[in-house]
């Protein structure tokens, strides 16, 4: 009798595209075409500073940002990928924009250096709710990708209702005195990178980069996965 070698049954096996269900890799859960369509189509942003750009101006309310990079438009099917990671912590979901992260070259002149990574801040009690900090799980692919240590010591202080629900002045009066910086000493002087899943008016970034400049910070920037254009 022939002895055939040992082969484990991982090495064999294929899993299915997250997004249109054909065969792909072990370890990808986005297939070739899949990847090629969206890193090839208008939704790409390939780390744009949207600062520079007059129709993201007109709805940013954003002041204390010196630069704010997007990856992508909020736009199908991130807005799937990124609602499955939010809420509902979907791993696929999360493997699949990771996928895409690593796999868009991050071209180090357009990205200003900076000193650390600050994911935006969930209360807690909205931690308890979802389980889940998106901003948190970003910063620890985009501390990696991009070679750029985490700062902790950001916290929201008061429980806030969700952004996307309100409008205009609503937006900053829901972010009123918000955020907390611990061991101020840590930033002062230096460029602080914020980290966020989606921008849409920036309300959220600027109060947090208002309360990193009131405890010290040389300079706030921000990068964000998405950014969803208001109609």
């Amino acid at each position: 009798m022939i002895s055939l070698p040992h082969v484990k049954a991982s090495s064999l096996a294929f899993t299915r595209c997250y997004l249109c269900d054909t065969l792909t890799n072990p370890g990808f859960s986005l297939c070739a075409f899949c990847m090629h369509s969206i890193l090839h189509s208008e939704v790409n942003l390939n780390w744009q500073d949207i600062l520079l750009r007059p129709d993201a101006c007109r709805m940013l309310k954003t002041r204390s940002l010196s630069h704010l990079y997007c990856l992508f438009e909020y736009q199908n099917p991130l807005d799937l990928m990124i609602a499955q990671m939010k809420y509902h912590s979907s791993n696929i979901a999360k493997n699949s924009l990771k996928q895409l992260i690593q796999a868009e070259p991050v071209n180090p002149t357009l990205i200003s250096p900076a000193d650390c990574l600050v994911p935006v801040p969930l209360h807690w009690f909205k931690y308890y709710l979802r389980g889940f900090n998106q901003a948190d799980w970003l910063a620890d692919v985009l501390s990696a990708r991009l070679k750029i240590t985490r700062f902790k010591g950001g916290r929201r202080v008061r429980f806030t209702h969700q952004q996307a629900s309100l409008s205009g002045q609503r937006r900053i009066r829901n972010l009123n005195n918000a955020f907390r910086i611990q061991s101020q000493l840590s930033i002062k002087n230096k460029h602080v990178l914020l980290v966020d899943d989606v921008v849409t008016t920036g309300t959220t970034l600027e109060a947090l980069a208002q309360t990193f400049l009131n405890a010290g910070a040389a300079r706030v920037s921000a990068i964000c996965l998405c950014w969803a254009k208001l109609n």
